[in-house]
Protein backbone atom coordinates (compact mmCIF):
# COMPACT_ATOMS: atom_id res chain seq x y z
CA UNK A 1 0.00 0.00 0.00
CA UNK A 2 3.18 2.47 1.08
CA UNK A 3 4.61 1.92 -2.96
CA UNK A 4 1.46 2.96 -4.44
CA UNK A 5 1.01 5.87 -2.06
CA UNK A 6 4.52 7.04 -2.73
CA UNK A 7 4.03 6.43 -6.67
CA UNK A 8 0.94 8.72 -6.59
CA UNK A 9 3.18 11.61 -4.68
CA UNK A 10 6.31 11.20 -6.78
CA UNK A 11 3.68 12.01 -10.03
CA UNK A 12 1.98 14.63 -8.29
CA UNK A 13 5.34 16.00 -7.85
CA UNK A 14 6.03 15.72 -11.44
CA UNK A 15 2.91 16.78 -12.31
CA UNK A 16 3.14 19.97 -10.42
CA UNK A 17 6.71 20.74 -11.16
CA UNK A 18 5.34 20.98 -14.99
CA UNK A 19 2.67 22.80 -14.37
CA UNK A 20 4.66 25.19 -12.23
CA UNK A 21 7.27 25.60 -15.34
CA UNK A 22 4.36 26.37 -18.10
CA UNK A 23 3.50 28.96 -15.66
CA UNK A 24 6.73 30.69 -15.13
CA UNK A 25 7.45 30.39 -18.49
CA UNK A 26 4.27 32.32 -19.50
CA UNK A 27 4.64 34.92 -17.30
CA UNK A 28 8.13 35.56 -17.88
CA UNK A 29 7.65 36.00 -21.28
CA UNK A 30 4.87 37.98 -20.67
CA UNK A 31 6.78 40.56 -18.52
CA UNK A 32 9.10 41.21 -22.18
CA UNK A 33 7.71 44.77 -22.26
CA UNK A 34 7.69 46.42 -25.63
CA UNK A 35 9.91 45.22 -28.80
CA UNK A 36 10.69 48.01 -30.90
CA UNK A 37 11.31 46.96 -34.75
CA UNK A 38 12.92 48.29 -37.46
CA UNK A 39 13.68 51.85 -36.35
CA UNK A 40 15.27 54.25 -38.22
CA UNK A 41 15.91 58.19 -37.77
CA UNK A 42 16.12 60.13 -41.08
CA UNK A 43 17.64 63.79 -40.77
CA UNK A 44 17.39 66.23 -44.40
CA UNK A 45 17.78 70.18 -43.33
CA UNK A 46 15.27 71.22 -46.02
CA UNK A 47 12.19 68.84 -46.25
CA UNK A 48 9.64 68.80 -43.86
CA UNK A 49 8.68 64.95 -43.85
CA UNK A 50 8.83 62.54 -40.96
CA UNK A 51 11.86 62.46 -39.39
CA UNK A 52 11.38 58.83 -36.88
CA UNK A 53 9.98 55.61 -37.82
CA UNK A 54 9.35 52.60 -35.57
CA UNK A 55 6.67 49.21 -35.66
CA UNK A 56 5.28 48.59 -32.37
CA UNK A 57 3.46 45.13 -32.27
CA UNK A 58 3.22 45.23 -35.82
CA UNK A 59 2.04 48.75 -35.97
CA UNK A 60 3.89 51.33 -37.82
CA UNK A 61 4.21 55.08 -35.93
CA UNK A 62 6.19 57.98 -37.35
CA UNK A 63 7.07 61.55 -35.92
CA UNK A 64 7.85 64.64 -37.50
CA UNK A 65 9.59 67.10 -36.74
CA UNK A 66 7.55 68.66 -34.19
CA UNK A 67 6.99 65.62 -32.11
CA UNK A 68 3.26 64.74 -33.07
CA UNK A 69 3.42 60.86 -32.80
CA UNK A 70 1.21 59.50 -35.58
CA UNK A 71 -0.48 55.63 -36.11
CA UNK A 72 -1.11 53.68 -39.36
CA UNK A 73 -4.43 52.74 -39.58
CA UNK A 74 -3.61 48.81 -40.55
CA UNK A 75 -0.75 47.00 -38.50
CA UNK A 76 1.60 45.11 -40.67
CA UNK A 77 0.60 41.85 -41.81
CA UNK A 78 2.60 38.80 -40.86
CA UNK A 79 4.58 37.29 -38.21
CA UNK A 80 7.98 37.87 -39.79
CA UNK A 81 10.28 40.24 -37.99
CA UNK A 82 10.72 43.44 -39.40
CA UNK A 83 14.04 44.89 -39.82
CA UNK A 84 13.84 48.21 -41.78
CA UNK A 85 11.48 51.21 -41.84
CA UNK A 86 11.63 54.31 -43.35
CA UNK A 87 9.45 57.66 -43.68
CA UNK A 88 7.80 56.64 -46.79
CA UNK A 89 5.53 54.04 -45.30
CA UNK A 90 7.67 50.90 -46.08
CA UNK A 91 9.27 48.16 -43.91
CA UNK A 92 11.14 45.06 -44.44
CA UNK A 93 10.73 41.51 -43.10
CA UNK A 94 13.40 39.25 -42.20
CA UNK A 95 12.57 37.47 -45.16
CA UNK A 96 13.78 40.00 -47.64
CA UNK A 97 9.97 41.10 -48.30
CA UNK A 98 9.78 45.00 -48.83
CA UNK A 99 6.10 46.61 -47.98
CA UNK A 100 4.32 49.60 -48.35
CA UNK A 101 1.38 51.40 -47.34
CA UNK A 102 -1.04 52.39 -49.72
CA UNK A 103 -3.87 54.15 -47.06
CA UNK A 104 -5.65 51.10 -47.20
CA UNK A 105 -3.56 48.38 -47.26
CA UNK A 106 -0.25 46.88 -47.23
CA UNK A 107 1.44 45.66 -50.58
CA UNK A 108 4.55 43.45 -51.78
CA UNK A 109 6.95 45.79 -53.40
CA UNK A 110 9.43 42.82 -53.61
CA UNK A 111 11.52 40.72 -52.31
CA UNK A 112 15.35 42.23 -52.05
CA UNK A 113 16.52 39.15 -50.91
CA UNK A 114 15.50 37.45 -54.47
CA UNK A 115 12.78 35.20 -51.97
CA UNK A 116 13.21 31.61 -50.61
CA UNK A 117 16.56 29.68 -51.44
CA UNK A 118 14.93 26.00 -52.95
CA UNK A 119 16.57 23.31 -50.74
CA UNK A 120 16.52 20.69 -53.21
CA UNK A 121 16.35 16.85 -51.38
CA UNK A 122 19.30 14.54 -52.61
CA UNK A 123 18.19 11.14 -52.15
CA UNK A 124 20.11 8.14 -51.23
CA UNK A 125 20.61 6.75 -55.30
CA UNK A 126 21.65 10.17 -56.33
CA UNK A 127 24.26 10.39 -53.55
CA UNK A 128 25.50 6.60 -54.34
CA UNK A 129 25.87 7.33 -58.23
CA UNK A 130 27.53 10.91 -57.67
CA UNK A 131 30.29 9.66 -54.90
CA UNK A 132 30.75 5.64 -55.19
CA UNK A 133 33.53 4.70 -57.25
CA UNK A 134 32.39 2.98 -60.72
CA UNK A 135 31.37 -0.57 -60.60
CA UNK A 136 34.43 -1.26 -63.19
CA UNK A 137 36.88 0.18 -61.14
CA UNK A 138 35.93 -2.33 -58.33
CA UNK A 139 35.51 -5.36 -60.14
CA UNK A 140 38.58 -5.48 -61.74
CA UNK A 141 42.01 -7.32 -60.68
CA UNK A 142 44.01 -6.25 -59.18
CA UNK A 143 47.53 -6.67 -61.18
CA UNK A 144 49.87 -9.85 -59.42
CA UNK A 145 52.63 -7.76 -57.21
CA UNK A 146 56.34 -8.90 -58.73
CA UNK A 147 58.01 -11.44 -56.87
CA UNK A 148 62.07 -10.87 -56.09
CA UNK A 149 63.99 -13.51 -55.51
Amino acid sequence: MHKARAFFFVCAGIFLLALAFQLGHVTAHAQGGTALEGACIESFELNAFPRATVCVNRWFYWMGENGTLHQLSVPVPGTLRIVATDPYQTVMLESGDWLKFTGSSWVLVGNLAGGPTPAAQTTWGQLKAKYATPRAARTATPAPAQVRR
